[in-house]
């Protein structure tokens, strides 16, 4: 027994020098990202390949967006449109009932889906400017941590590249369910009532378009918790509370820090003002309702119909477990950064007066005030 435990362990031990853990921090993940947001069509915002910094697109490149953005719109307004006249009326639809639950399912995804999208479209096609300018501000003057390959697991960064192989599955895993099972989707949906239309054109136009519609939503939504996740990342890395020095210059720099974050959290507030609260209700509905149809039609949905379905509730959850404790982290280490050089400089009258302006940085709002 002796000899076979220890024959177990060199072999574990030799398995482990052999599996190499492939590059996935959160630089990687917004990496990646970027790469398969511009392999789609240009975004509003670019990313350089090299240093990984956002740009605003040009207005002629971010056409494709701006249609797309405009047809995630339409399709949002359709469908509550469409949800509204359900629960109101007598009548049922009867292209919104199946003895499988899928539609609904399907429905409420890409609604809930569509309106988180359409907000983020709005602020990136409104706010890439400043948006660029704030995390492009971040990164060339404090850079971001953890971008070296690192042989153990990062737990933010492995979700985060979760997330990016989520936004190609999303798209495609649904476009097979939509052909493989009888769903009336949002494009049938829309097109049921137009005639000028053949059932072939509108096979194929439904075909064509179901997938580039959850795949635009994707990109907005989870592109925007990795976009945020790694300016968390940033801010945290900075607002880390430093050894203690009697050096009034270096002591000067990490206070003078302070403000500059405030500045460009004041910024990135701006930009996605609309975008978080709009988001996380989206994502609560979402989950919520997915979980009501799962139960509810448990024994008549499909088993491969709840893989997409089970792929965004995980990266939801994972957003909630990471990506909001990340923003949450960065109003309480700014509060410990302010009270820790509030007690070592707080007795000298002009860092005195300094500290007292300087609030917690937040990326949340409370009514109409931009907290930074």
């Amino acid at each position: 027994m002796a000899r076979i435990r220890l024959f177990v362990i060199r072999f574990i031990r030799n398995l482990k020098r052999k599996i190499v853990i492939p590059p996935h921090t959160p630089l990687d993940a917004l990496r990646r990202f970027a790469k398969v947001g511009a392999f789609v069509y240009p975004q509003h915002i670019s990313w350089s390949k090299d240093e990984c910094e956002p740009y605003r697109t040009a207005s002629t490149k971010a056409i494709p967006a701006d249609l797309m953005a405009g047809l995630v719109v339409l399709a949002s307004v359709h469908l509550t449109w469409l949800g509204v006249r359900e629960i109101v009326s007598f009548k049922k639809d009867p292209d919104l009932q199946d003895s499988t639950g899928l539609t609904g399912l399907i429905l409420i995804i890409v609604e809930c889906s569509g309106l988180a999208a359409s907000a983020a479209s709005m602020s990136y096609a409104c706010n890439a400017s400043s948006i660029s300018r704030g995390i492009r501000e971040l990164k060339a003057k404090y850079g971001i941590p953890n971008g070296n390959q690192i042989k153990k697991l990062d737990l933010i960064g492995f979700y985060l590249n979760s997330v990016v192989v989520s936004i190609v599955f999303i798209p495609i895993a649904f476009s097979l369910l939509n052909l493989y099972f009888r769903i009336n989707d949002p494009i049938f949906l829309s097109l049921r009532s137009v005639s000028i239309f053949s059932p072939v054109a509108k096979l194929i136009i439904r075909v064509v378009a179901l997938p580039l519609l959850i795949l635009h939503c994707s990109i907005m939504n989870f592109g925007t918790i990795i976009i945020l996740s790694n300016v968390a990342l940033m801010f945290l890395d900075k607002l880390a509370i430093p050894k203690p020095s009697s050096n009034l210059e270096k002591q000067g720099r990490y206070l003078d820090r302070y403000r500059e974050l405030q500045i460009i959290a004041v910024i990135l507030n701006h930009g996605y003002y609309h975008v978080m609260p709009v988001g996380l209700g989206c994502a609560f509905l979402c989950s919520v309702s997915t979980s009501y149809m799962v139960i509810k039609f448990v024994s008549l949905i499909p088993l491969v119909s709840l893989i997409p379905a089970a792929t965004i509730v995980l990266c939801l959850v994972g957003m909630s477990h990471f990506g909001l404790a990340l923003l949450v982290d960065i109003e309480k280490s700014s509060a410990e950064y302010v009270r820790y050089w509030s007690s070592e400089k707080g007795y000298n009258p002009h860092w005195g007066r300094k500290l007292r302006s300087y609030r917690r940085i937040r990326f949340t709002h409370v009514g109409n005030e931009i907290r930074g």
